[in-house]
């Protein structure tokens, strides 16, 4: 699929001259940003930055915690225009970019926008010994961090609704999202670097990945027919060549169950990959039942979050 060729691509100019390449990344805490921002400043020998510092400096310099400046942001805008205005000049950058901010995608929309997502659970277990990135203070428990992480993610989603009518949890807003859950950090690299390839060449590389670890199944397994699986499994397409639409699936909750495509599930997990491409058709409340998510384990030998 390419976008419309009456359109000119983003990221060319009006001479038809490559423009540098801007890549932006949001996302959640604990969602492995600053390890996809390393890897893409070597990939694209681009220069870095990070408004995380400027929020965590502006914190110091006011005597109070990430977490206390973000509430106080609720309420005093100047916080955000602080921490806005380093994005001013951005877009006039000579050089390839990568640019780790929650709100970057929305203030350079001419970039390869790139959202990572983490279950808030995983996401305390991977910052446990690093919490001032939540905001200084004790936490007695993974759950009390666990507990501050949404806090902070509510917090800011819905100040940035407010102040810009844009919502970081929207996935319109992104060309690419990661569900870095289950997934090892190096094929986060890997399967945004191949999107990013392709975007370039104004192609589609899959909007959602998803590790197949942290996908739910309304299927039996013991209804998938071992032939067809083992098909997916020796076919496992790359980014830009997957049969459009081959898994399907409801967001529920910071889960994903999947309605249609089990069988490459089953493949994914039985080949060990980390990330398969995923298509949202809508939301829910209903999760499959605990006898059946304990007969995926089972089969296939792993744990749901």
């Amino acid at each position: 699929m390419t976008f419309g060729s009456s359109q000119k691509p983003r990221g060319q100019t009006d001479s038809g001259l490559e423009k540098p390449l801007i890549m932006t990344i949001s996302g959640d805490l604990g969602s492995g940003k600053s390890l996809l921002a390393s890897a893409l400043v070597e990939r694209w020998k681009a220069d870095r930055y990070s408004t995380g510092m400027v929020q965590r400096r502006l914190a110091e310099k006011m005597g109070i915690t990430t977490l206390e400046l973000n509430k106080r942001a609720e309420s005093d805008k100047s916080i955000d225009d602080q921490i806005d205005a380093v994005f001013k000049n951005l877009k006039k950058t000579a050089k390839n970019l990568v640019v780790d901010s929650r709100m970057a995608f929305h203030f350079l929309p001419e970039s390869f926008r790139i959202k990572l997502e983490v279950h808030p659970k995983v996401a305390a277990q991977r910052i446990q010994g690093d919490t001032a990135r939540i905001g200084e203070g004790k936490y007695d428990s993974l759950d009390d961090i666990e507990t501050a992480i949404v806090a902070r993610k509510a917090s800011e989603r819905e100040r940035f609704k407010r102040y810009y009518d844009a919502d970081i949890e929207d996935h319109a807003g992104y060309d690419l999202v990661i569900n870095t859950t289950s997934a090892k950090p190096e094929v986060v690299a890997e399967i945004a670097n191949s999107c990013i390839d392709l975007w370039k060449k104004k192609q589609l590389g899959g909007k959602l990945w998803v590790s197949p670890a942290h996908l739910y199944c309304e299927t039996d397994p013991e209804t998938l027919d071992p032939a067809v699986v083992e098909k997916c499994k020796v076919s496992w397409p790359i980014p830009g060549s997957w049969p459009d639409a081959a898994v399907k699936a409801h967001k529920v909750g910071h889960s994903y169950v999947v309605v249609s495509g089990a069988e490459w599930v089953a493949a994914g997990l039985k080949a060990g990959k980390s990330l398969m491409p995923v298509r949202i058709i809508g939301q829910s409340d209903q999760m499959p039942s605990a006898e059946l998510m304990q007969k995926w384990e089972n089969s296939f030998n792993y744990k749901h979050i």
